[in-house]
């Protein structure tokens, strides 16, 4: 941790005393919830106060012990259980209602993350879903407007998210990541994993279209085993079935969301990243 905040900090000229720090895993859970609560009597005009009640309100779920909310994300405002609106402080009104999409995640692994922070000598402002973070440092907004599913593929877990109407829909963590098509590398060439993250890195491709044909990768093996010349064809041959493993699942996912005909992007342009406000409950 603290290297990484260190690298940090020498690439952005800025010395470092609080962080949000991301949490992602497949302890990460999410539901969606309701809260609705009433416009106290008078001008009836719905305040910040009112809104941060009915988020309160939706987060009231029944979680184990060892269960904590990250997030209370809202998703539409109700106003009078009728009109939806995204922002309705200012409104008049008898009450408010939010559909909201819950995060959660284990306590251990939010105090483990926290612990690592303070450890390395920093403060930890807040937790911020690794999704969450990637798609505010990727998408535009018109891309969350109009629909628009995100995939974070980490180490050893992909992350996929589906934003319509600016608002998180749904969320979910698959079990396969980057450090698998490593594992597959080592076992397939019989090499290191150190090795194999190398030849990854800079050889790995999914698709026989993309190779330089004429590229020959050397492998250096392990117990003292001849290095073996690979070719780009070899080295698909293995990357390319868990990629497609991977983009099953992806798929399998987009429809069990029941989210359909939105804008199949994939964004890789990165705009500037905004304050995150705590526990993410923006109005």
């Amino acid at each position: 941790v603290r290297k990484a905040l260190n690298k940090a900090e020498f690439d952005a000229g800025l010395k470092v005393r609080q962080s949000w720090v991301s949490i992602a895993g497949d302890h990460i859970q999410a539901q969606d919830s309701h809260g609705l609560v009433k416009i106290e009597k008078g001008d009836r005009i719905i305040t910040v106060k009112d809104v941060e009640k009915v988020l309160e309100d939706a987060s009231h779920l029944v979680l184990s012990p060892d269960r904590e909310i990250i997030h209370v994300l809202p998703q539409e405002f109700l106003v009078d259980e009728q009109s939806r609106v995204k922002k309705p402080i200012g409104i008049n009104a008898a009450t408010l209602g939010v559909r909201a999409h819950i995060i959660t995640a284990a306590s251990t692994c939010r105090q483990n993350i926290e612990n690592g922070v303070l450890q390395a000598g920093y403060e930890c402002e807040g937790m911020v879903l690794q999704s969450l973070a990637s798609a505010m440092a990727t998408l535009f907004p018109e891309e969350e407007d109009l629909g628009v599913a995100l995939l974070d593929i980490g180490g050893g877990t992909t992350d996929l998210a589906i934003f319509l109407r600016e608002g998180m829909r749904y969320t979910t963590v698959l079990g396969v990541g980057g450090n698998h098509i490593t594992n597959d590398i080592a076992v397939g060439f019989h090499t290191t994993t150190t090795k194999a993250e190398d030849i990854k890195v800079r050889y790995g491709s999914a698709s026989l279209s993309c190779l330089d044909t004429d590229e020959k990768i050397e492998v250096e093996r392990v117990a003292g085993r001849e290095t073996y010349i690979a070719s780009g064809e070899e080295l698909v041959e293995v990357i390319q079935p868990r990629v497609e493993e991977m983009f099953e699942l992806v798929d399998r996912e987009l429809k069990k969301s029941g989210y359909k005909g939105f804008n199949n992007s994939w964004s890789c342009a990165y705009r500037r990243m905004f304050p995150i406000k705590r526990n993410q409950r923006s109005l």
